[in-house]
């Protein structure tokens, strides 16, 4: 059962067991990164699509004008609709991700706020803690 092997999706973000102060910070930075990334080629997508959109339209025009059969016509025309309702949904995609981004940011900064002062007074002593449980007996 242990050596199975888990796939993970391109663009996912690893993370490990560990939720220390470091490990927490590392994992909200690279969160936000990869959603600013994501973003980035949604808004690459967005355009294209949008592009499309307009080509798509410039046919339709010049179908109407060659007095080609109307059928084409509605066809190009549902495809304008769909690929202009298909860039609007890319752009609220984008939004979102963009969002979670700056989400991850803002959480990462108030557990530095929080955390930060406990994980340097931690990692710089010298005096080691009792282990869970010393004091019981």
């Amino acid at each position: 059962m242990g050596s199975e092997l888990v796939l993970r999706q391109k663009g996912t973000v690893a993370t490990s067991g560990d939720n220390g102060y470091k490990a927490v910070q590392d994992k909200m930075s690279r969160l936000a990164g990869k959603m600013e990334d994501a973003g980035a080629t949604l808004e690459t997508l967005r355009r294209g699509i949008r592009a499309n959109a307009n080509k798509a339209a410039r046919m339709t025009t010049d179908i109407t004008h060659a007095e080609l059969d109307r059928r084409y016509i509605e066809v190009m025309e549902l495809l304008v609709d769909a690929l202009v309702s298909a860039a609007g949904q890319a752009r609220a995609l984008e939004e979102s991700a963009l969002h979670v981004a700056d989400l991850a940011q803002q959480t990462r900064a108030a557990h530095r706020r929080l955390y930060g002062g406990l994980d340097y007074v931690r990692t710089n002593r010298n005096v080691s803690t009792p282990k869970p449980g010393f004091f019981n007996d």
